[in-house]
């Protein structure tokens, strides 16, 4: 708390496995991780909420947001084992998902976001709320409400095969609330 780190990117080269990091406040990023496993990433608030009034933060909260002009997802965790707990997500890009999940091997020559936890959170946006990408194993999302993908033809969870290695193998998923998209879940668990 005494030298907070202002951005995601910022804290990259001191990311190690263990690390918990505590969000708290609005966050305007899009972060693709270096492959580091086993890191939480937690929002500090009491519950994870929009925690901006027109655009401007009020305060507290634990918000993730694209930046302006954002095309990318907000969160690519490139190792394994991340859990993702009480964060507020909210991404306008019209071609990426507010989380995305991936699986290009194992680390550490390839990225891959098998075996995350993505717990008690709030994912909208114009895209998909978590997309996986070479069909990464072993995910559990509990406990998320997922809604208003707004885009045309938008998912709360989808997927699509790349050159990656997995199979969608050994997802759970548990306690959701999906609303106002498109569809709420296409991919082949």
């Amino acid at each position: 708390y005494d030298h907070p780190y202002v951005t995601m990117a910022g804290l990259s080269r001191v990311l190690k496995p263990g690390m918990v990091i505590g969000l708290e406040g609005v966050l305007l990023e899009e972060y693709s991780s270096p492959r580091v496993n086993d890191v939480t990433v937690v929002g500090m608030a009491n519950l994870p909420r929009q925690a901006t009034t027109s655009g401007t933060p009020n305060g507290g909260g634990a918000t993730w947001l694209s930046p302006s002009g954002g095309t990318g997802a907000l969160l690519q965790p490139n190792g394994q084992g991340w859990l993702i707990q009480n964060i507020f997500f909210n991404c306008s890009a019209t071609a990426a998902p507010a989380i995305k999940l991936v699986n290009a091997g194992d680390p550490p020559t390839s990225n891959c976001s098998e075996k995350t936890t993505i717990r008690g959170c709030i994912i909208t946006g114009t895209d998909d709320g978590i997309g996986a990408t070479d069909l990464p194993n072993n995910v559990l999302i509990d406990g998320c409400t997922i809604f208003g993908c707004s885009g045309s033809g938008d998912l709360g969870i989808s997927s699509a095969t790349g050159a990656g290695t997995g199979t969608l193998n050994n997802w759970v998923i548990q306690n959701c609330d999906f609303q106002g998209k498109a569809g709420h879940i296409t991919a082949p668990f």
